[in-house]
């Protein structure tokens, strides 16, 4: 195993936040999708922004590239080469355009005071390196998903749409033919809801194709609010049950009421429901008999 390890203090805003990257040139021994590094924390599947939405804003996926919620599933690459087709386990831009800058943007749901911004690549070659610019937003005037491409190319003045830049990261200083890359951002990065990444191609050579990236994990300070929110339901009119997945905090209990008429709120489906780990929790109820004479039935997610 070869390791290279670069560090770089990033000025480009009042309070600066590090930049660490790091290469293992020697990275066939990781098979499970978990990165080792000495400085370069692992990559997570409970970190902030798993699970979170990433919107491609300019550019594009290679047609073989894998979907982009790869980016925020917690795994990194199972091997050097991960494409193509439906098994890909990497997201890189097109052929048409390699040399053009592909923008994409992370939604964390709410604003979160960040510690931590870790990209995490891996190629045999020359499609390793990271190479990017990280902004980030509070409530950018151009913004998914009623984004204007049109009015947000390479001269757009990003600081007028409402984004701050956190960190410029620039990989190629490492050299090597290949390997894992682990970048992380570290300490008072700033309080964002959006992440914005403009990322470039690799400058080996012109016209090369682009990194391939396997995750993006963000890291808050401390524990983030997260305001209750029932973010998927499902009914089954068969079985008579309902299946909710609410927006949780770890180690706390709620309670699932129901209502007839929205007005009273005094009947409970579960008065202890102990929230999962992560940022959701889902539960399964029976709601049979519970409809009013009209059939309605509503139902809504209190913190104990």
């Amino acid at each position: 195993m070869a390791a290279v390890v670069s560090s770089t203090a990033i000025c480009s805003r009042a309070i600066a936040a590090d930049t660490i990257f790091e290469l293992d040139a020697g990275a066939d021994r990781e098979t499970d999708g978990v990165f080792v590094f000495d400085t370069v924390p692992s990559n997570s599947s409970t970190d902030f922004a798993n699970g979170k939405t990433f919107t491609v804003l300019d550019g594009s996926p290679h047609d073989v590239s894998g979907t982009i919620d790869h980016l925020t599933d917690g795994l990194g690459q199972t091997n050097g080469d991960s494409c193509c087709g439906p098994d890909s386990e990497s997201f890189f831009a097109g052929p048409a355009g390699a040399e053009d800058n592909l923008r994409i943007q992370l939604d964390l749901e709410v604003n979160v005071p960040i510690a931590e911004i870790n990209s995490y690549s891996w190629h045999n070659n020359s499609r390793a390196p990271q190479i990017y610019n990280v902004y980030g937003a509070m409530n950018p005037k151009n913004n998914a998903p009623d984004f204007d491409a049109a009015g947000f190319q390479e001269s757009a003045d990003l600081t007028a749409l409402g984004y701050t830049l956190i960190a410029s990261v620039d990989s190629m200083s490492l050299g090597g033919a290949g390997g894992q890359v682990g970048v992380s951002i570290t300490g008072d990065v700033g309080t964002y809801r959006y992440l914005l990444f403009d990322i470039a191609p690799p400058t080996w050579q012109v016209g090369t194709r682009a990194t391939f990236f396997g995750e993006i994990d963000v890291v808050p300070t401390g524990p983030v609010s997260v305001p209750l929110k029932i973010t998927e339901f499902d009914h089954d009119s068969e079985l008579k049950t309902v299946t909710l997945t609410w927006h949780s905090t770890p180690e706390t209990s709620y309670a699932v009421k129901y209502s007839s008429n929205m007005e009273e709120w005094d009947s409970d489906l579960d008065d202890g429901v102990k929230a999962d780990d992560g940022d959701t929790t889902t539960r399964t109820f029976d709601i049979s008999g519970l409809a009013s004479a009209s059939g309605k039935l509503f139902l809504r997610i209190e913190r104990n």
